[in-house]
């Protein structure tokens, strides 16, 4: 699913693993305590151990995948009504990604290696 077409070039591709839902399809970002796993998590043994091994709070958890030669430009996460006070954080695992891909955080470009890669 796409979505955020304001902040990407296209390319970009999201489905949900926790919402308060439980429907993959389901990308709309809400404030809840009661995330539930969806049939997609479901099939994903190994990332659902990873979550559960965190021992971290979920109100929603993804998998995303920006297409090469595509781009997310800077933006404010949690834009969606009632969020942008919410206090919460992000957690970014990358599974796969290349040198020239960057966070920006507190004014500062972070890169982030792969899960597993060591850098």
């Amino acid at each position: 699913m796409s979505g955020y077409s304001r902040f990407q070039s296209g390319g970009w591709g999201t489905l949900s693993l926790l919402n308060d839902t439980g429907h993959a399809r389901d990308v709309t970002i809400g404030d809840t305590t009661t995330a539930r796993p969806t049939d997609l998590l479901g099939r994903m043994p190994t990332t659902r151990a990873l979550l559960d091994e965190l021992g971290l709070e979920y109100m929603w958890a993804r998998l995303a995948l920006l297409e090469a030669g595509s781009y997310l430009w800077e933006h404010r996460d949690y834009q969606e009504d009632g969020l942008a006070q919410t206090e919460r954080h992000r957690v970014h695992i990358p599974l796969a990604t290349a040198s020239s891909a960057f966070l920006v955080l507190g004014g500062s470009a972070v890169h982030l290696a792969p899960a597993g890669s060591g850098g």
